[in-house]
């Protein structure tokens, strides 16, 4: 698709309204990341994930987590629990 500009509104319920030749590019279930800059708005649609790309990801993200202790816990709930009292 080629770079076009359309107008579209905000509605008084907080909504965007799009133009059919809008909504039809949107696919139901479909993730798209929104960068705003200023003025700006713009949508990318997220890639979806293959399963091996996704086990990647997931082996990647528990190397980089350490075991917390069982006292570490502990004075996290300690710490939320003296915030709750305040």
């Amino acid at each position: 698709m080629m770079n076009t500009t359309i107008t579209i509104n905000f509605t008084p319920e907080g909504k965007l309204e799009l133009p059919p030749e809008i909504s039809q590019i949107f696919s139901e279930g479909e993730q798209y990341s929104v960068q705003i800059n200023s003025d700006t708005i713009s949508f990318e649609k997220v890639p979806k994930l293959t399963w091996n790309e996704l086990k990647k990801k997931r082996a990647e993200m528990t190397e980089e987590i350490e075991e917390m202790t069982t006292e570490e816990i502990c004075e996290i709930v300690r710490e939320v629990r003296r915030e709750m009292k305040k």
